[in-house]
Protein backbone atom coordinates (compact mmCIF):
# COMPACT_ATOMS: atom_id res chain seq x y z
CA UNK A 1 0.00 0.00 0.00
CA UNK A 2 1.32 3.45 -0.92
CA UNK A 3 1.72 6.12 1.73
CA UNK A 4 -0.53 9.00 0.73
CA UNK A 5 -1.68 10.47 4.05
CA UNK A 6 0.51 11.17 7.07
CA UNK A 7 -1.16 12.08 10.35
CA UNK A 8 0.95 14.37 12.55
CA UNK A 9 -0.59 15.01 15.98
CA UNK A 10 0.87 18.17 17.54
CA UNK A 11 0.17 19.35 21.07
CA UNK A 12 2.43 22.39 21.09
CA UNK A 13 5.19 20.74 23.12
CA UNK A 14 8.87 20.43 22.21
CA UNK A 15 9.64 18.09 19.34
CA UNK A 16 6.94 19.37 17.01
CA UNK A 17 9.44 20.89 14.59
CA UNK A 18 11.39 17.64 14.21
CA UNK A 19 8.18 15.68 13.68
CA UNK A 20 7.01 18.05 10.95
CA UNK A 21 10.40 17.96 9.23
CA UNK A 22 10.44 14.16 9.33
CA UNK A 23 6.88 13.98 8.01
CA UNK A 24 7.87 16.29 5.14
CA UNK A 25 10.75 14.01 4.16
CA UNK A 26 8.37 11.05 4.04
CA UNK A 27 5.79 13.11 2.14
CA UNK A 28 8.41 14.10 -0.46
CA UNK A 29 9.46 10.48 -0.81
CA UNK A 30 5.96 9.16 -1.46
CA UNK A 31 4.11 12.23 -2.72
CA UNK A 32 1.88 12.33 0.35
CA UNK A 33 -0.42 14.71 2.21
CA UNK A 34 0.55 15.88 5.72
CA UNK A 35 -2.50 15.99 7.95
CA UNK A 36 -1.59 17.95 11.09
CA UNK A 37 -4.00 17.46 13.98
CA UNK A 38 -4.15 19.58 17.13
CA UNK A 39 -6.60 18.50 19.83
CA UNK A 40 -7.70 20.71 22.70
CA UNK A 41 -8.87 18.46 25.55
CA UNK A 42 -11.71 19.48 27.87
CA UNK A 43 -10.32 21.47 30.78
CA UNK A 44 -11.86 18.91 33.13
CA UNK A 45 -9.54 16.24 31.74
CA UNK A 46 -6.65 17.85 33.61
CA UNK A 47 -8.26 17.35 37.03
CA UNK A 48 -8.01 13.54 37.40
CA UNK A 49 -4.21 13.78 37.25
CA UNK A 50 -4.01 16.08 40.25
CA UNK A 51 -2.93 14.36 43.47
CA UNK A 52 -5.76 15.79 45.56
CA UNK A 53 -9.31 17.16 45.33
CA UNK A 54 -9.49 20.92 44.86
CA UNK A 55 -11.96 23.22 46.63
CA UNK A 56 -14.83 24.20 44.32
CA UNK A 57 -13.74 27.83 43.93
CA UNK A 58 -10.13 26.89 43.21
CA UNK A 59 -11.25 24.18 40.80
CA UNK A 60 -13.22 26.74 38.81
CA UNK A 61 -10.13 28.96 38.61
CA UNK A 62 -7.97 26.04 37.48
CA UNK A 63 -10.46 25.09 34.77
CA UNK A 64 -10.62 28.65 33.46
CA UNK A 65 -6.85 28.84 33.38
CA UNK A 66 -6.66 25.50 31.55
CA UNK A 67 -9.09 26.76 28.90
CA UNK A 68 -7.02 29.91 28.36
CA UNK A 69 -3.83 27.86 28.03
CA UNK A 70 -5.53 25.52 25.52
CA UNK A 71 -6.51 28.48 23.33
CA UNK A 72 -2.97 29.83 23.52
CA UNK A 73 -1.47 26.47 22.52
CA UNK A 74 -3.90 26.15 19.61
CA UNK A 75 -2.88 29.58 18.36
CA UNK A 76 0.83 28.78 18.68
CA UNK A 77 0.44 25.47 16.83
CA UNK A 78 -1.33 27.21 13.94
CA UNK A 79 1.32 29.93 13.74
CA UNK A 80 4.20 27.43 13.71
CA UNK A 81 2.44 25.21 11.18
CA UNK A 82 1.83 28.10 8.77
CA UNK A 83 5.44 29.27 9.15
CA UNK A 84 6.68 25.74 8.45
CA UNK A 85 4.61 25.44 5.27
CA UNK A 86 5.72 28.89 4.09
CA UNK A 87 9.41 28.20 4.66
CA UNK A 88 9.24 24.78 2.97
CA UNK A 89 6.90 25.93 0.20
CA UNK A 90 4.26 23.33 1.04
CA UNK A 91 0.88 24.05 -0.50
CA UNK A 92 -2.04 24.20 1.94
CA UNK A 93 -4.98 22.07 0.86
CA UNK A 94 -7.51 19.70 2.41
CA UNK A 95 -8.11 17.86 -0.89
CA UNK A 96 -5.83 16.33 -3.54
CA UNK A 97 -4.68 18.78 -6.23
CA UNK A 98 -3.87 17.50 -9.68
CA UNK A 99 -0.19 17.89 -10.45
CA UNK A 100 0.76 18.62 -6.82
CA UNK A 101 2.26 15.73 -4.86
CA UNK A 102 2.90 17.20 -1.40
CA UNK A 103 0.24 19.18 0.47
CA UNK A 104 -0.55 19.91 4.09
CA UNK A 105 -3.50 20.97 6.22
CA UNK A 106 -4.13 21.73 9.88
CA UNK A 107 -7.22 20.54 11.71
CA UNK A 108 -7.98 21.72 15.21
CA UNK A 109 -10.53 19.71 17.18
CA UNK A 110 -11.79 19.71 20.74
CA UNK A 111 -12.53 16.60 22.77
CA UNK A 112 -10.94 13.68 24.55
CA UNK A 113 -7.48 13.32 23.03
CA UNK A 114 -7.10 9.53 22.98
CA UNK A 115 -10.46 8.97 21.30
CA UNK A 116 -9.84 11.60 18.63
CA UNK A 117 -6.34 10.29 17.97
CA UNK A 118 -7.71 6.80 17.39
CA UNK A 119 -10.58 8.00 15.23
CA UNK A 120 -8.32 10.07 12.98
CA UNK A 121 -5.39 7.65 13.07
CA UNK A 122 -7.39 4.82 11.52
CA UNK A 123 -7.73 6.86 8.33
CA UNK A 124 -4.00 7.58 7.93
CA UNK A 125 -1.41 5.56 6.05
CA UNK A 126 1.22 6.60 8.60
CA UNK A 127 1.22 8.33 11.99
CA UNK A 128 4.29 10.39 12.86
CA UNK A 129 4.80 11.35 16.51
CA UNK A 130 7.53 12.59 18.82
CA UNK A 131 9.04 10.14 21.27
CA UNK A 132 8.05 11.22 24.80
CA UNK A 133 10.92 12.37 26.97
CA UNK A 134 9.30 11.26 30.23
CA UNK A 135 10.73 8.47 32.36
CA UNK A 136 8.87 5.14 31.91
CA UNK A 137 7.08 5.16 35.27
CA UNK A 138 5.98 8.76 34.82
CA UNK A 139 4.96 8.14 31.21
CA UNK A 140 2.67 5.24 32.12
CA UNK A 141 0.72 7.37 34.60
CA UNK A 142 0.45 10.45 32.42
CA UNK A 143 -2.01 11.61 29.72
CA UNK A 144 0.91 11.46 27.28
CA UNK A 145 1.33 7.76 28.01
CA UNK A 146 -2.38 7.08 27.62
CA UNK A 147 -2.47 8.86 24.27
CA UNK A 148 0.62 7.05 23.01
CA UNK A 149 -0.85 3.71 24.06
CA UNK A 150 -4.09 4.53 22.24
CA UNK A 151 -2.21 5.27 19.02
CA UNK A 152 -0.05 2.15 19.24
CA UNK A 153 -2.71 -0.36 20.27
CA UNK A 154 -5.95 0.93 18.81
CA UNK A 155 -5.28 2.50 15.40
CA UNK A 156 -3.84 -0.52 13.59
CA UNK A 157 -1.61 1.83 11.59
CA UNK A 158 2.19 2.06 11.21
CA UNK A 159 3.85 4.62 13.49
CA UNK A 160 7.02 6.58 12.87
CA UNK A 161 8.45 7.69 16.23
CA UNK A 162 10.86 10.63 16.05
CA UNK A 163 13.48 10.72 18.84
CA UNK A 164 14.52 13.94 20.60
CA UNK A 165 17.09 16.10 18.78
CA UNK A 166 16.67 14.02 15.63
CA UNK A 167 18.14 15.63 12.54
CA UNK A 168 15.53 14.81 9.91
CA UNK A 169 17.01 13.19 6.81
CA UNK A 170 16.15 10.70 4.12
CA UNK A 171 17.43 7.33 5.33
CA UNK A 172 18.80 4.68 2.99
CA UNK A 173 19.02 1.60 5.23
CA UNK A 174 16.60 -0.51 7.26
CA UNK A 175 16.74 -3.32 9.80
CA UNK A 176 13.98 -5.91 10.17
CA UNK A 177 13.73 -7.51 13.59
CA UNK A 178 12.28 -10.94 12.79
CA UNK A 179 11.03 -13.77 15.00
CA UNK A 180 8.35 -15.26 12.78
CA UNK A 181 5.47 -14.00 14.95
CA UNK A 182 2.17 -12.48 13.89
CA UNK A 183 3.32 -9.11 15.27
CA UNK A 184 6.53 -9.22 13.24
CA UNK A 185 4.56 -10.16 10.12
CA UNK A 186 2.22 -7.20 10.57
CA UNK A 187 5.14 -4.84 11.14
CA UNK A 188 6.80 -6.16 7.99
CA UNK A 189 3.67 -5.53 5.93
CA UNK A 190 3.16 -2.03 7.34
CA UNK A 191 6.71 -1.00 6.48
CA UNK A 192 6.78 -2.65 3.05
CA UNK A 193 6.44 0.63 1.06
CA UNK A 194 9.92 1.60 2.30
CA UNK A 195 11.72 -1.66 1.54
CA UNK A 196 12.35 -1.32 -2.22
CA UNK A 197 13.73 2.19 -1.68
CA UNK A 198 16.43 1.12 0.76
CA UNK A 199 20.01 0.62 -0.39
CA UNK A 200 20.66 -1.75 2.49
CA UNK A 201 18.13 -4.03 4.22
CA UNK A 202 19.30 -6.29 7.04
CA UNK A 203 17.38 -9.02 8.85
CA UNK A 204 18.13 -9.40 12.56
CA UNK A 205 17.16 -12.85 13.86
CA UNK A 206 18.07 -15.32 16.58
CA UNK A 207 19.78 -18.60 15.69
CA UNK A 208 16.57 -20.46 16.51
CA UNK A 209 14.71 -18.63 13.72
CA UNK A 210 17.32 -18.97 10.96
CA UNK A 211 15.09 -21.10 8.71
CA UNK A 212 12.25 -18.60 9.02
CA UNK A 213 14.65 -15.76 8.19
CA UNK A 214 15.69 -17.49 4.96
CA UNK A 215 12.04 -17.69 3.95
CA UNK A 216 11.68 -13.99 4.73
CA UNK A 217 14.63 -13.10 2.52
CA UNK A 218 13.11 -15.12 -0.33
CA UNK A 219 9.80 -13.31 0.18
CA UNK A 220 11.48 -9.89 0.06
CA UNK A 221 13.07 -10.69 -3.28
CA UNK A 222 9.59 -10.74 -4.83
CA UNK A 223 9.21 -7.15 -3.68
CA UNK A 224 12.45 -6.00 -5.25
CA UNK A 225 14.41 -6.13 -1.98
CA UNK A 226 17.79 -7.86 -1.85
Amino acid sequence: MAIKTILVPLDGSNGGAQVLETALIVANRFGAHIDVLHISPPASDTLPYMPYRLPAKLEKTVLAQAEDEAKQRASEVRTKFEEFCQINKVLLSERPIEGVEVTAALRQEAGHVAELLVRNGRFADLITIARPQLKPDTLRRSPVGENLEAIMLRTGRPILIVPPNWEARRVQSAVIGWNGSLEATRSLAMAMPWRPQMRVVKVLVSKKKTDSAKALVDYLVWHGVS
